[in-house]
């Protein structure tokens, strides 16, 4: 067994097409080419074609299609969640920590990460609906979250803990 991780390589793939057209067993490639067992049938299960069986150059195209295709995110997979993040970034001006922070309370157990919501935002759908303009800056001095609602809230004040701030366009 092996303890080598990632992908396998075209010539990985060759020389398992040629030892399993050999009859050697799946716990032996793996052993041979210093790959996990599982790693192996796995590969010999996903990436067959469904007539010629499995081909290194076919399943080669198949692994990179399925490495390609988008998943959708946690929040895009929930409405609940991503109306919830939607309204407190807009809405309440909080910050992606503080969304995470807030759910986990809320919940009793971690929701989501700061980081998938960072990824939401910067992503695809976060971007048609303008979520990466909003700007957190964090005043060190007073602990505050200052949110640049640029798309949201153009010309509008706001006063957080005896400071004003003046929310522009870009």
């Amino acid at each position: 067994m092996g303890t080598k991780y990632g992908q396998l390589t075209e010539s990985e793939r060759c020389e398992i097409f040629r030892l399993r057209s050999a009859g050697i067993s799946c716990s032996e490639i793996g052993r041979l080419i210093g790959r996990d067992k599982g790693t192996i049938s796995r590969e010999l299960r996903r990436n067959a074609l469904p007539k010629s069986g499995y081909a290194p150059l076919s399943a080669e195209r198949i692994a990179f299609a399925r490495r390609r295709r988008r998943r959708k995110s946690k929040i895009e997979r929930s409405s609940q969640l991503l109306e919830t993040v939607r309204d407190q970034l807009i809405a309440m001006g909080r910050s992606p920590e503080q969304i995470a922070g807030r759910l986990k309370l809320e919940q009793g157990k971690p929701v989501i990460s700061h980081k998938s919501i960072y990824r939401f935002i910067h992503g695809e759908e976060g971007h048609m609906e303008k979520l990466h303009r909003i700007v957190c800056v964090h005043l060190a001095d007073s602990a505050l979250f200052v949110v640049w609602l640029s798309m949201f809230l153009p010309n509008q004040s706001l006063t957080l803990g005896g400071y004003s701030y003046t929310l522009r366009r870009w």
